[in-house]
């Protein structure tokens, strides 16, 4: 089943059971996150990975991009 989970009052964590996809959008998401997801390749960061494992779609604060991760399935 596809869920949402709340970290706090500070997190949303967006699940798509199927596809192992997962979307964090943590509290406080600056403007310019907004703006970066538009111009994201969300086709590229949603991809399923060859190897099944669990893909973890992220903002980093540091480069001001939406990341991608890959855990283990």
């Amino acid at each position: 089943m596809d869920q949402v989970a709340y970290f706090g009052a500070k997190s949303i964590l967006v699940v798509e059971e199927r596809a192992g996809v997962s979307f964090l959008v943590p509290g406080g998401l600056p403007n310019d996150a907004l703006d970066a997801l538009t111009r994201a390749d969300l086709m590229a960061l949603a991809a399923p990975d060859p190897e099944d494992g669990k893909v973890v779609i992220w903002w980093d604060g540091d480069s001001r991009e939406w990341r991608r991760s890959v855990e283990a399935g």
